[in-house]
């Protein structure tokens, strides 16, 4: 998995946390690495390639930057699959559920960055080992947006507080 994460950003480590936990249940060994930058996160792409990974799941924020090193991905037989388009600004985390909790928040938007992680890993391992693809192959499959606010805030409240979502 490589992504455009820069250092410290938490929605990040949900994303990661969703495939570390998708990876083990699938009994995958997880390559991860992140950089803001386009072009290193392209280097570290073709690094993936190099070494001959069994898929790769990758953000698009800069898609131009990421089109030609994803085409030598798909030229040797590496399947690519796509998670988040680049917005990493809505976490739902503790401090966001209580301010929907006390009305100084009016709501949220949930992206659901672990099921991102999750989705990205589980859906490789579902191509390589049994040639299924969500969203025909080619459409995206949304984890979001979903909106939070004090009328379902209750029943997502332990899963933010687990850091899940």
């Amino acid at each position: 998995m490589i992504t455009h994460a820069g250092p410290g950003q938490a929605f990040w480590d949900t994303v990661r946390k969703g495939a570390d936990v998708a990876a083990a249940k699938d009994n995958i060994q997880l390559l991860y690495s992140a950089d803001p930058n386009a072009g290193n996160q392209a280097n570290l792409v073709q690094n993936a390639i190099d070494q001959k990974v069994d898929g790769i799941a990758i953000t698009l924020a800069k898609p131009d930057a990421m089109k030609s090193v994803v085409a030598k991905a798909k030229a040797v037989s590496i399947p690519v699959v796509g998670l988040n388009s680049g917005t990493d600004k809505w976490k739902l985390d503790k401090q966001v559920v209580a301010a929907i909790k006390d009305g100084s928040l009016q709501f949220a938007i949930d992206q659901q960055p672990y099921l991102q992680g999750y989705l990205a890993v589980d859906s490789l391992w579902l191509y390589k080992n049994n040639g299924n693809y969500m969203g025909g192959g080619e459409a995206p499959v949304l984890t979001g947006p979903a909106f939070i606010d004090k009328s379902n805030i209750a029943a997502i409240e332990k899963f933010a507080a687990n850091g899940t979502r």
